[in-house]
C-alpha cells in the first residue's frame, strides 16, 4: 500500500460498517411489493420479471442484475427489485466514505500517525448523502438512479486514487517518509495507463446503464491531463539508459506505436462492454411494455439512443420554470444548512490540492449544467451525482475543520485558554456536523418509510378479485396495465382478462368502441371522456363496466330497500364489504343500486358517511356516482346504475355500532342537499 494511504489501512475497512448501516436503514424502509403507478418504477419490477426490454435506452445492465435479484427468495418480486436499489444505495454510500478517506489522505499528522479528523469527516459525508431525502427515496424503490450514483461514485474514487497514487510516487525527496528517498530519476515512471484501463472499462459498463455518465468525462480526463503534465515537470531531467530500461513501464511510453497501442487498448476496455446493448435484439421477441420497441436495426439505434429525450433539452414541452432559489432550496433539503456550509468549506479546501482538486469541481459543473438544461417534472433525481458530489465536500469540509482544531488543540505555542477554546470549538463542530444528519435522519424517516405502503398492491389485487367475466377485456392508461400485467406475471392472477393500454383518451374509446362491437365484456379503470353520452356505466369495485345497453333488471344486492331519495332517484339496494387492505383496518365499501325512475334534470353528487350513534363523523366520501365518471344527468329513465364508495377507516377506530348515511346534494346550488337517507347500523370493527 502507497505510505501517503498506510495511515488510513485500518480506517478503510469501516467502509463494510458503513454499507451496513446504510443497507439496514434502506431495508427497514423499503417498499414491500409495488408502490407507485406512473412512474418508470413498476415498469422495472416486470422487465426485470420477463427479461423484458424497458424504456429507451433498455438499460440492460440494470435489468439483468434486477432479473438475478428477483432469484432472491425473499418478499414478493417487486420487493426483490427494490432490494437491488437498496444494496446499491448502500454500495454508493460505502464509496463515498473511500473517497473521503483518498481526500483526507493528504492531510494526515507529521509523524505518521492516524488522523481521526479525516476519517470522522468521510463518514459525515457518507452519512450525509445516506440520510438525503432524494437519494434515500430512490433507494426504496426499484430505480435506476442508485447503480448510476454506484458507478460515477466508483470513477470518482478510481480517478483520486489514481491521483494520489501519482502525486506520492512524484514526492520530491524532503517530502517523502523514511525508505523512499530514492532520487528522481530512479523513482519508476507512474503507470497511468493500467487506472485509465480500468476507469475506461467501468465507463463502458455504465454506460450500458445511464447515458449521463459521460457527464463524467471532463473530469477524468482534466484528472489524466494534470497527472500526465506533474510526471513530465517533476521528471524532466534525462535518465540513464540503466534506469530508464529498468524504470520504463508500459502505462507511459515514449513512442508513437506505443501510445497507439495504449490507445486501442483503452477503446476496447472501453467498448467491450456496451456488448451488453446486444441484450435488446436477443429479447426483443418480448418486446418493451409500451410496445415502442422494434427489433430493427433502426428500432434498435433509436432505442439505445434515446432520440425522443432530446426535447426535453431543446425544447421545454411541459413548460418548467426554475429559479436560482429552488436550486439553493433542494440542496438545503438534501443537507440542511450546516451540511450546505460545510460543503462549501469543503470546495474551497479541494480547489487547493494539486492534482485532485478540481476533479469533482468539473464533474459537478457538467452536470449542473445539464440539469439546468434538462427541463423534465423529476429534476431531483438527476441531481443525485451532484448531491454526491457534495456529500464529498461536506465530509472534506468537515474533516478539514476538525483537522484545524485539532492542530491549535495541539500547537506548542498555544496557550492555555487558546487550547481550551480549541477543544470546545472541536467539540461543538464535531456535534453541530453529526448532529446534522441526525436531524435529517429524524426529519426525513417519517416521509421516507415505505415499508407499509401497499395501497397500490391492493388496488391491483381489488381490480383482479372482481367478479370479471372470463376473457374480459381491462382498457386503462399504461401504469394501471402494467400493474394487471404484473400480477398475472407474477403471482398467476386471473391470465384470461386481456389489459390494454391506452394512454390517449379519444384511443380509449375507439378501442372500447371496438370491442363492445364485438360483444366483448369491456371494463374501465378510469373515467373517459364522452363515455356517458354513448354507454351505460356502472361500478364493479374499482373497475367501470362499460354497457352498449342500460341495465334495465335490477342486480342483486345483500339488502333491497326500495327507498326514494328524491322523485327521480331510489336506493334500490346496497352490499356492504371491505376490500382487500393491508392496512389495520381495511376500508368500509357500500356498493349501490341506485333506479333512475326518470330523466335527472341535476348534476348531482352523493356524499357516502359513516356516523357514530351520537352523530360525530368517523369517515365521508364525496364522488360524482361512478367513480366520477357517470353523472345523474346522463342516466337513463328506468336504468339500474351501481355505485360504490369506499370509506377509509381509522387505525383507532373503537368497536361499536356505526351508521352508513347517504346524501344527495347539487354542487351547482352550494352543495344543496336534496335528498338522504340512513341505512340500519353496523358493528365494525
Amino acid at each position: 500500500m502507497a505510505s501517503w494511504l498506510r495511515p488510513f489501512r485500518r480506517q478503510q475497512t469501516l467502509a463494510l460498517p458503513i454499507f451496513g448501516a446504510a443497507m439496514i436503514l434502506y431495508a427497514l424502509t423499503l417498499a414491500p411489493t409495488v408502490v407507485a403507478l406512473f412512474d418508470d418504477s413498476l415498469e422495472f419490477q416486470l422487465v426485470a420479471h420477463q427479461l423484458g426490454i424497458a424504456h429507451p435506452t433498455g438499460y440492460p445492465l440494470y435489468t439483468i442484475l434486477a432479473w438475478l435479484f428477483t432469484q432472491v427468495p425473499a418478499g414478493d418480486v417487486a420487493y426483490r427489485v427494490n432490494l437491488l436499489s437498496a444494496v446499491l444505495g448502500a454500495l454508493t454510500v460505502a464509496l463515498v466514505y473511500l473517497i473521503g478517506l483518498e481526500l483526507a489522505a493528504g492531510y494526515r499528522s507529521d509523524d505518521g500517525q492516524q488522523c481521526w479528523p479525516g476519517v470522522l469527516g468521510a463518514v459525515i459525508g457518507a452519512v450525509a448523502l445516506t440520510v438525503s431525502p432524494v437519494f434515500w427515496s430512490q433507494a426504496t424503490v426499484a430505480e435506476v438512479y442508485t447503480l448510476n450514483s454506484t458507478f460515477v461514485a466508483l470513477i470518482l474514487l478510481m480517478v483520486t486514487r489514481a491521483a494520489n497514487n501519482v502525486q506520492w510516487q512524484l514526492r520530491a525527496p524532503d517530502q517523502r517518509t523514511a525508505g523512499d528517498d530514492a532520487p528522481a530519476s530512479a523513482r519508476p515512471r507512474p503507470d497511468l495507463l493500467a487506472p485509465a484501463l480500468g476507469i475506461a472499462l467501468v465507463f463502458g459498463l455504465a454506460l450500458t446503464h445511464h447515458r449521463t455518465i459521460l457527464l463524467l468525462l471532463p473530469a477524468v480526463l482534466l484528472a489524466f491531463w494534470r497527472m500526465a503534465r506533474l510526471w513530465r515537470k517533476v521528471n524532466s531531467a534525462p535518465q540513464s539508459d540503466a534506469v530508464s530500461d529498468q524504470h520504463t513501464p508500459e502505462g507511459t511510453p515514449d513512442s508513437l506505436a506505443a501510445w497507439l497501442w495504449g490507445g486501442m487498448k483503452l477503446m476496447i476496455a472501453f467498448a467491450s462492454p456496451l456488448l451488453l446493448y446486444l441484450y435488446l435484439p436477443l429479447r426483443g421477441h418480448i418486446g418493451s411494455l409500451d410496445g415502442i420497441y422494434t427489433n430493427t436495426l433502426a428500432g434498435f439505434w433509436q432505442h439505445v439512443t434515446a432520440s425522443g429525450y432530446g426535447g426535453f433539452i431543446f425544447q421545454n414541452p411541459m413548460a418548467v420554470e426554475r429559479n436560482l432559489l429552488f436550486y439553493l432550496t433542494l440542496f438545503v433539503k438534501q443537507f440542511g444548512w450546516i451540511g450546505f456550509v460545510a460543503g462549501l468549506i469543503g470546495l474551497i479546501v479541494l480547489n487547493r490540492r494539486r492534482l485532485t482538486g478540481g476533479i469533482t469541481e468539473i464533474a459537478f459543473v457538467t452536470y449542473g449544467a445539464f440539469n439546468l438544461m434538462y427541463r423534465v417534472s423529476d429534476i431531483e433525481v438527476f441531481f443525485i451525482p451532484l448531491f454526491l458530489i457534495w456529500a464529498i465536500w461536506v465530509g472534506r469540509g468537515g474533516g478539514w475543520l476538525l483537522t484545524v482544531l485539532r492542530g491549535r488543540v495541539h500547537h506548542p505555542d498555544s496557550r492555555v485558554t487558546g487550547r481550551l477554546a480549541a477543544h470546545l470549538g472541536l467539540v461543538v463542530a464535531g456535534l453541530l456536523l453529526t448532529g446534522q444528519s441526525m436531524v435529517m435522519l429524524r426529519n426525513n424517516l417519517p416521509e421516507m418509510n415505505r415499508s407499509d405502503d401497499w395501497a397500490v398492491y391492493d388496488y391491483g389485487h381489488d381490480m383482479m378479485g372482481q367478479p370479471l367475466e372470463p376473457n374480459a377485456t381491462i382498457v386503462g392508461i399504461q401504469g394501471e396495465i402494467t400493474l394487471i400485467r404484473y400480477l398475472q406475471a407474477t403471482e398467476d392472477l386471473r391470465p384470461d382478462l386481456v389489459p390494454l393500454a391506452a394512454d390517449d383518451s379519444s384511443q380509449r374509446r375507439e378501442v372500447v368502441s371496438g370491442l363492445l362491437d364485438q360483444g366483448l365484456p369491456v371494463y374501465l379503470t378510469r373515467d373517459l371522456p364522452g363515455a356517458p353520452r354513448l354507454w351505460s356505466l356502472n361500478a364493479v369495485g374499482p373497475l367501470i363496466r362499460v354497457s352498449p345497453q342500460p341495465v334495465m333488471n335490477a342486480p342483486t344486492t345483500a339488502t333491497v330497500v326500495n327507498a326514494a331519495i328524491i322523485t327521480p332517484i331510489t336506493l334500490h339496494g346496497y352490499t356492504i364489504s371491505r376490500p382487500p387492505s393491508h392496512a389495520q383496518l381495511a376500508p368500509l365499501r357500500l356498493t349501490l343500486v341506485w333506479q333512475a325512475v326518470a330523466a335527472v334534470p341535476q348534476e348531482l353528487k352523493v356524499s357516502a358517511r359513516l356516523l357514530t350513534t351520537d352523530g360525530g363523523l368517523v369517515a365521508q366520501t364525496d364522488a360524482v356516482p361512478v367513480h366520477f365518471t357517470y353523472p345523474t344527468t346522463a342516466w337513463r329513465s328506468g336504468e339500474y346504475v351501481t355505485d360504490v364508495y369506499d370509506l377509509p377507516l381509522p387505525d383507532s377506530l373503537p368497536a361499536g355500532e356505526y351508521t352508513p348515511l347517504l346524501i344527495l346534494y347539487d354542487p351547482a346550488q352550494g352543495a344543496a342537499e336534496v335528498g338522504r337517507v340512513a341505512l340500519p347500523p353496523i358493528y365494525l370493527p
